[in-house]
């Protein structure tokens, strides 16, 4: 991020590299927030409602009361200070200071802090995805349909997948069902139908997810499954806000084949590239001509 970059902390507008929250906040502690990261496109933060609904769930979730603020209206103010036309938008909110041990403060305040972060340059091969044995933790653990601030599980999953010269991580429940990568959303495609893991398997409930399910071609079906629907499938892809989709090329260490040029994978980019242009198009003077 440049100097010059403008971050957002309480409602205070700050040089990025002066931006600082306490050592005593609890998303700093424990971990104990939610976060959302969204595209921006052409000034426009792409799924914008998708994004603040489930923000706003997180918080209910874990019982965090909502900082009272014009999301909308701070948002636009930091993307025209730092005069952001690509890249991402970062929300992230944590419970605040005040608690004793893992107890917070009955008057306690939410933290948040806004940030643009620019896109970063990613290869376009397909990805060699590990099968980890970090497992997701069960909605009755946490309630992991959320962005939560704790990310262990994936960020160990990942070191995983990296230590065994992979790109990604697949992660199962801890009944050895499919819930989800380290980074995304998991589909795959047998014939014509495409299937995802269901929100009970402790997946995300990813904005990219929900764009992809009302924008397909053809069937999904959201199922609870194990690995012989991945031994059998045709291809399979990963997505989230920040990769869009890529497609998976083998599954390690199985040393199962993909077909990485799948023309459904291929039909749906195109139609989230249309949704992406027409979104931005009908939500441009919302965010940039004011």
């Amino acid at each position: 991020m440049s100097e010059k970059s403008i971050t957002c902390i309480n409602g205070q507008f700050v040089p990025a590299d002066q931006a600082t929250i306490s050592v005593a906040d609890r998303g700093f502690r424990f971990g104990d927030g939610v976060f959302e990261t969204i595209r921006l496109v052409d000034g426009v933060p792409y799924q914008w409602e998708a994004h603040l609904s489930r923000l706003q769930a997180g918080l209910a979730a874990l019982r965090i009361t909502a900082p009272d603020i014009d999301w909308a209206t701070t948002t636009r103010q930091l993307i025209h200070k730092n005069n952001a036309t690509s890249g991402f938008l970062r929300i992230a909110v944590s419970r605040g200071v005040g608690s004793r041990g893992y107890m917070p403060n009955a008057d306690i305040q939410a933290t948040w802090v806004m940030e643009t972060v620019p896109a970063t340059i990613l290869p376009e091969k397909p990805l060699k995805l590990w099968l980890s044995t970090i497992t997701r933790p069960a909605l009755s653990t946490l309630p992991a349909n959320h962005k939560l601030a704790q990310g262990i599980g994936s960020t160990l999953a990942l070191m995983e997948a990296r230590d065994h010269g992979c790109d990604e991580s697949l992660m199962l429940t801890h009944d050895g069902k499919i819930s989800e990568c380290a980074s995304g959303n998991i589909f795959w495609i047998k014939g014509n139908t495409i299937f995802t893991p269901a929100l009970s398997t402790a997946c995300l409930a990813g904005t990219t997810r929900a764009a992809i399910l009302r924008l397909s071609p053809t069937l999904i079906e959201e199922v609870v499954a194990d690995m012989s629907s991945l031994a059998s499938a045709d291809a399979t892809f990963i997505s989230n806000a920040r990769l869009g989709m890529r497609p998976i090329a083998s599954l390690v260490p199985n040393n199962k084949q993909f077909d990485g040029a799948h023309p459904l994978i291929r039909e749906i980019r195109e139609r989230i590239d249309a949704d992406r242009t027409a979104y931005v198009a009908t939500h441009r003077q919302q965010w940039v001509n004011t």
